[in-house]
C-alpha cells in the first residue's frame, strides 16, 4: 500500500528570524544583496570569535592529553596541527595532535603505543570511550574528551608530521590575505550543513577548503577589483567573493578535465599531470597538495557530484535573493532558516567542591553551567541527591566499568581465548587478575 508523505508543518515566525549573528549585524539599509552578506559574514565571524573561557578550556583540554601522555613520550614534541593550529576553527571545532619522535617507529610499536595512550587517557578521566583506529592508512587514536574538559573531538597520530610542516604555509597565506579566512569559514559552514566536510566519509574536509580558497583569490576569475582581495572590510567585499566561489566551483569549474595548482596559481589539466592523479576517479575534485606535489588532496572526495551541487544551490539560492531585509541571506548557505541556524558554544563548566554542593558561595541554588543528569548535580559520575548506599553502587559499577575496559586491552595484547573471558565472567573474579596473563 502506497503512503503518501505527510507535509512539513510551516515554520514559526520566531524560527524563521532565529539566527545567533545577527544581534551584531549593524542597523543600516543596505544597497543590495552582496553588501548585506558581506556585513553578515563578519558579523557572523565575531560570533565565531572564542571567548576567554572557550579558550581557556580548549587550552585546558589539550594540556591534560600533553600531560597524560608525555612520560610515553619523554624526548618527543606533542603539537597541534589542523584548523585548530591554523585558527581556522569554531569554538568547539576538534582539536588535532601529532607526536613527533626522534626515532622512526616500526608499525607494531605504534600500534602499541596508540594502545597505551588509549588506556591512559581513560585511567586519568580525560575520554570515557577511546577508539583506537590502527587499520587506517594514518593510524590515529579518536576520543572525546569528557565535559569538564569541553567534550572536544580529539585526534592524535604518531609522526604523522606532514600536517605540521601545512601549517606554516597556511599561515603564511592567511596573513597575506585577509580575505581568506572569512570565505573558508563560509564554505565550511555550507559543507558541514549537507554533511560533506568530512573527508573520511567522502567529503571535503578543512585541508582541501583552503586550497580551493587560494586557488579563486589566486585567479580572481570573477574579475574583482584588487581592493577587494587586500581590504575586504573597506570595500565589503566578502559577500562578492562568496557569489564568486559558489559560480565558479558550481557551474564553470570542470572537475572532470581540471585540477588546481595553488603553487602554480593556475588551473592545469588532469592530462598533463603526473603519476600522481588517480586515473580512475578522474571525476573526483582534485587538488595538488603545496606542500607535498605528488599528494592529492581531493582524492578522499568520492561525493564530488553532491558538493559541487551544494555550491550550484548556494550561488542560485543567493541570486535569487529578492529582498534584503527581511531574512538572512547567510542562514541561505548556513542551514535553513525555519529550522534555527544555531551554533553550539562551549557551556560554562566549573569544577564542583563540596563548599559549592553544601551550600557555600552560592545561594543554595545549582551552580550556573554545572553539568546535570537528571534532578541532582553530577559529580565524577555521581549523583549529589542520592543515598550513601546508592553512591557506593555506582562507584561499583564505575570501577566494575573501568576494569572491563582493562580487561579488553589485556585480552586483546595476550591473546586470551574467549573461552577465558567467560570463565572471569561466571567465577566474578576481578578483571585485573588477568593482566599478568
Amino acid at each position: 500500500m502506497h503512503k503518501s508523505k505527510r507535509r512539513a508543518k510551516s515554520p514559526s515566525p520566531e524560527q524563521a528570524l532565529f539566527c545567533p549573528w545577527l544581534n551584531s549585524l549593524p542597523n543600516k539599509t543596505f544597497a543590495g544583496v552582496e553588501q548585506k552578506l558581506h556585513h553578515e559574514i563578519e558579523a557572523y565571524m565575531k560570533y565565531l570569535q572564542p571567548d576567554s573561557h572557550e579558550t581557556a578550556t580548549r587550552a585546558q583540554a589539550f594540556q591534560r592529553v600533553k600531560d597524560c601522555v608525555k612520560s610515553l613520550f619523554n624526548q618527543s614534541a606533542i603539537n597541534t596541527f589542523g584548523s585548530s593550529a591554523t585558527g581556522l576553527s569554531s569554538p568547539t571545532g576538534d582539536i588535532d595532535i601529532v607526536i613527533s619522535t626522534p626515532y622512526e617507529l616500526k608499525p607494531h610499536v605504534r600500534k602499541k603505543l596508540l594502545f597505551d595512550i588509549s588506556q591512559r587517557l581513560r585511567y586519568h578521566n580525560i575520554a570515557n570511550e577511546v577508539l583506537v583506529n590502527h587499520w587506517a592508512r594514518i593510524p590515529i587514536v579518536t576520543f572525546t574528551t569528557v565535559p569538564e574538559l569541553g567534550s572536544f573531538s580529539v585526534d592524535i597520530g604518531i609522526n604523522n608530521n606532514d600536517g605540521l610542516s601545512a601549517v606554516k604555509v597556511v599561515k603564511y597565506y592567511l596573513d597575506t590575505m585577509p580575505a581568506l579566512k572569512p570565505l573558508v569559514l563560509v564554505v565550511k559552514g555550507l559543507l558541514s550543513r549537507h554533511g560533506l566536510n568530512d573527508a573520511s566519509k567522502g567529503g571535503l574536509g578543512s585541508y582541501g577548503i583552503i586550497w580551493m580558497c587560494v586557488s579563486l583569490l589566486q585567479r580572481n576569475p570573477g574579475g574583482q577589483p584588487d581592493s577587494y582581495f587586500t581590504h575586504p572590510s573597506d570595500t565589503e567585499s566578502l559577500g562578492y567573493l562568496v557569489v564568486d566561489f559558489m559560480k565558479h566551483y558550481g557551474l564553470e569549474f570542470d572537475f572532470t578535465e581540471d585540477f588546481i595548482s595553488v603553487s602554480s596559481g593556475q588551473i592545469l589539466k588532469k592530462s598533463q599531470g603526473g603519476d600522481w592523479i588517480n586515473k580512475k576517479t578522474l571525476d573526483h575534485i582534485c587538488i595538488q597538495d603545496p606542500c607535498q606535489p605528488e599528494n592529492d588532496v581531493g582524492r578522499p572526495a568520492s561525493k564530488t557530484r553532491a558538493i559541487i551541487a551544494a555550491f550550484e544551490g548556494a550561488y542560485r539560492s543567493l541570486t535569487e535573493a529578492a529582498s534584503v531585509t527581511d531574512e538572512s541571506l547567510l542562514a541561505r548557505l548556513l542551514g535553513s532558516p525555519w529550522k534555527g541556524v544555531s551554533f553550539p558554544r562551549l557551556p560554562v563548566a566549573i569544577s564542583v567542591t563540596a563548599s559549592t554542593l553544601s551550600g557555600h558561595g552560592t545561594s543554595g541554588s545549582t551552580p550556573t553551567g554545572c553539568y546535570c543528569t537528571g534532578p541532582g548535580l553530577v559529580t565524577n559520575g555521581l549523583s549529589s541527591r542520592t543515598t550513601k548506599s546508592q553512591q557506593g553502587a555506582q562507584k561499583r559499577q564505575i570501577w566494575r566499568q573501568k576494569e572491563i575496559r582493562r580487561f579488553k586491552q589485556w585480552s586483546y595484547r595476550a591473546g586470551i581465548c574467549q573461552y577465558a573471558k567467560r570463565a572471569v565472567w561466571r567465577q566474578g573474579k576481578p578483571l585485573g587478575c588477568w593482566a599478568t596473563v
